[in-house]
């Protein structure tokens, strides 16, 4: 089980979320919702954080970037001066920047920026306390470089000497063949593992995903009539995507930007070019000395040729994808280890490029066709590590439950919306090992929070929303579920995402606007950044399960719908308009003009935000602070002991204790007492 840590040097604790926890037939029973506002951002606010925000935005703009000069790093442990051979009598050594005093003094503090990988001592690095913390900074920091066009970087990129790039690669290489010595990094660490060989500078180099979404950004917000393009890009790509762009650049661009448009319609180029599988197949093939796998890779490499359809193509793909997964955790070498995760960034490349290739046909697939595309989705997002072998197994098991015939309406209806989960899981395996890493750099730098949702949608399981997307929207067909905006009935064009119901002001706030009314029901596009505690939420365009505003919304539990953009014009007409916004838990929405008719719903309150939970704190038991068996607490317990879901399972386990697991219940008391610690001000 995940310690709870706060120490704010350790990325990986912080203000670690409250959950309910189940292990293996056990179960831990939290007394309820508890707000740790002591402990959030408490760090962040501390003298100086604001400062060094600032120096993160100059050293985008130095020459020198995160750099005072240029040194020699001798083996001996002397630093020489640029020149040739600096190193030579002491043992010989490599050529980096020097960091400066703001580097340094931000590295002191927990901030690990300005990585070099050169000359790195693989075997100290890994010895180092907390060194998993700092490696996930040097993902999320290459990562940066990529979003945010060289990040800290972009100006000592052009600084002669700073940075050694084959330096740099061998290492990374070396840094990556340490970590796979160890088996843990092949089983339990495998996300991050793999997202280590993904961006940390070795041989092997992904696809420019991450570029071609920044760039689409940054034109966007230079061009206001590039906005609809960007949204394009970013839902629902495609090849055609680098025509369309030069298209625009030649009839309504900037002429100034001509350079911009051009950059970007070759890295979509690229995106979508063919991936080399062969080159990183054929070697392991060469080194695996078992029988059997060398005729599977070989068998899933041939179904890759131009010979198959491409829906084969890329099943083969995602199949080889599971089986490198599963086959990682075997005594290989270290060098062979690092060509299976090599494989696999490839091969996810080639998923990406293949499904999206897909995506245009999915309209004329039959219902079995688009069934067997989704199965073939879940096997690559698990072979990427975004989803548990037990989740895996239970999304298989539900899909095998669609081959019964006939088939109840009902049963169909009941898997598709289990599917559903799908792109929350994935998100809560990102965030499980990267969210305080994002909290610890989003305190320097707030796109630091770009990592996840750019993450989910460079994976398969974009292709997985898209597809399920379809087969959702001809599900609601089949059963007959309409939708109900403004008294008209509506079957296409509305998408219940999260459910809910609220109650506020119809609003269409302009692109970039970064104030929002509690109060408010806005209609945004899903590439807005970030999202404040809004009454409800219409998502413009191509708005699915997987999308950013999606997701937020789900954790926020604000209710969303996504409207088509041929709804848009109706649904404007309403601007500024007090209204009504509902999603059933099935997706059915519905938009009525608000009145008081709806306060009995809404329990007289002006929104759902305004009800308050009053508790009886002369009952609170704070005393109480060692673990409770679920056998020994009852439903009278609730809000003194623990919270009313612990208590009344308690008096079920009491009733029928064979239906119920045992557990354990962690009082208030527990909670009292780790509010009571001294947080660690290092």
């Amino acid at each position: 089980m995940r310690h709870f840590q706060f120490n704010r040097k350790s990325p990986e604790g912080g203000h670690a979320g409250i959950r309910f926890m189940r292990l293996a037939g056990f179960m831990v029973i939290l007394p309820g919702i508890l707000l740790l506002s002591v402990f959030t951002h408490a760090q962040t606010e501390k003298q100086g954080v604001g400062e060094w925000r600032h120096w993160i935005q100059d050293m985008k703009i130095s020459q020198r970037g995160p750099f005072n000069g240029i040194n020699w790093f001798c083996n001996d442990g002397t630093i020489q001066p640029p020149e040739p051979y600096s190193c030579r009598d002491h043992g010989g050594g490599v050529q980096h920047g020097d960091w400066s005093s703001h580097t340094k003094t931000l590295r002191s503090n927990g901030y690990y920026i300005a990585n070099i990988l050169a000359g790195i001592d693989a075997d100290d690095f890994i010895r180092r306390p907390g060194f998993e913390s700092i490696l996930k900074q040097m993902i999320l920091e290459q990562f940066l470089i990529e979003a945010d066009d060289g990040w800290i970087f972009r100006q000592a990129r052009f600084y002669r000497g700073a940075l050694q790039e084959e330096d740099e690669k061998r290492g990374g290489r070396d840094l990556l063949l340490t970590l796979l010595k160890e088996p843990g990094w092949k089983t339990d660490r495998f996300p991050v593992m793999r997202e280590a060989v993904k961006w940390l500078p070795h041989e092997r180099q992904g696809i420019p995903l991450t570029e071609m979404r920044q760039l689409t950004l940054s034109i966007a917000e230079r061009d206001e009539g590039f906005h609809e393009m960007r949204i394009k890009i970013h839902v629902r790509p495609d090849p055609k995507d680098a025509e369309r762009v030069r298209t625009y650049a030649s009839t309504q661009g900037i002429p100034e930007m001509s350079a911009e448009y051009a950059k970007l319609a070759e890295v979509i180029e690229t995106v979508y070019r063919p991936q080399d599988v062969e080159s990183v197949i054929d070697p392991i093939l060469q080194r695996v000395t078992d029988e059997a796998l060398i005729e599977t890779l070989r068998e899933q490499k041939e179904r890759l040729s131009d010979r198959f359809r491409l829906e084969e193509r890329y099943a083969a793909a995602c199949d080889l994808l599971v089986i490198l997964h599963k086959e990682l955790p075997r005594p290989w070498t270290p060098g062979l280890s690092l060509s299976f995760l090599d494989a696999s960034i490839i091969l996810e490349n080639e998923v990406f490029r293949l499904g999206n290739a897909l995506m245009a046909d999915l309209p004329k697939m039959t219902r079995k066709q688009r069934l067997d595309l989704l199965e073939a989705s879940i096997n690559a997002v698990f072979g990427i590590g975004l989803i548990s072998k037990r989740e895996w197994n239970a999304l298989k098991g539900s899909r095998n439950r669609l081959d019964r015939s006939p088939l109840p309406l009902s049963t169909y209806q009941e898997v598709l919306n289990y599917f559903t989960l799908t792109s929350e899981w994935a998100a809560r395996q990102v965030e499980f090992h990267f969210s305080g890493t994002m909290r610890v750099l989003s305190e320097i730098e707030p796109l630091s929070h770009r990592y996840i949702p750019d993450r989910l949608r460079g994976s398969p399981l974009h292709i997985y929303a898209g597809i399920l997307e379809t087969l959702i929207r001809d599900m609601n067909r089949m059963v007959g579920i309409h939708h109900d905006l403004f008294g008209n009935l509506v079957y296409t064009g509305l998408r219940g995402l999260n459910p809910g119901m609220a109650r506020g002001v119809l609003l269409f706030p302009p692109p970039g606007e970064q104030k929002f009314d509690r109060k408010g029901i806005y209609v945004l596009h899903e590439t807005t950044e970030d999202l404040p505690p809004v009454e409800g939420i219409v998502t413009a365009g191509y708005g699915n399960i997987l999308s950013h505003v999606q997701l937020l919304a789900r954790n926020l539990g604000i209710p969303n719908v996504a409207i088509d953009e041929d709804r848009l014009a109706f649904l404007k007409a309403w601007e500024g308009h007090h209204v009504v916004l509902t999603v059933s838990p099935l997706g059915v929405v519905s938009m009525a003009e608000d009145g008081p008719g709806w306060d009995n719903l809404f329990d007289g309150q002006s929104g759902q935000s305004e009800t308050l939970i009053r508790s009886d704190l002369q009952k609170l038991d704070l005393e109480t602070q060692t673990l409770l068996s679920l056998k020994n607490i009852r439903a009278s317990d609730s809000g003194r002991i623990a919270g009313p879901k612990a208590a009344n399972l308690g008096e079920l386990k009491k009733r029928f204790p064979e239906a119920v697991t045992d557990g354990l219940v962690i009082p208030f008391g527990v909670f009292r007492q780790l509010l009571d610690q001294q947080i660690d001000q290092g």
